[in-house]
């Protein structure tokens, strides 16, 4: 949860820029509502920004995530839908992620549709961030090998 409360006092200056966009008044970005910690990876909730924002959110997870305890960070992009030209800001964004990893050696990848994973620290960040599975879909998954080979082997002997 530190890592949480950490990029919302980092993210606080993105916020008070936002209040300046358009549709702030409908769509207002905030820390408290756009950062929160999901399945043990700090999120930030891009939806609600403009591209120059976005970019200073991308920058300021660079600047701050080698410090993150989860070791990684998630970006919510979002699909575009407001945009009147396109989706901008899933482009934008990766494009910046990517020129950050490859000065810094960190990787990304996509976290399904409109999000992305960025990690800075394979050792710190949760197997599900890694894209690992859990312990438990593995033992499950060795249990039913193990199952379908004992019924094969019983069939086989009779």
């Amino acid at each position: 949860m530190r890592d949480v409360e950490r990029l919302r006092q980092a993210l606080e200056p993105v916020a008070r820029q936002a209040r300046g966009l358009a549709w702030h008044k409908e769509r207002p970005w905030r820390t408290d509502t756009h950062v929160w910690l999901e399945r043990e990876v700090p999120t930030v909730d891009l939806h609600d920004l403009g591209r120059k924002l976005a970019l200073e959110v991308v920058d300021t997870g660079a600047a701050l995530g080698p410090e993150l305890e989860a070791g990684a960070l998630r970006l919510v992009t979002g699909r575009g839908r407001h945009s009147l030209t396109g989706p901008v800001l899933p482009r934008v964004t990766s494009e910046r992620v990517r020129e950050h990893c490859q000065e810094q050696g960190w990787q990304f990848h996509a976290d399904g549709a409109a999000r992305l994973i960025w990690i800075f620290d394979p050792a710190r960040a949760p197997a599900a961030a890694r894209g690992a599975l859990p312990w438990w879909v593995l033992a499950w998954g060795g249990l039913v090998v193990a199952l379908g080979l004992w019924v094969c082997a019983t069939r086989l002997g009779q």
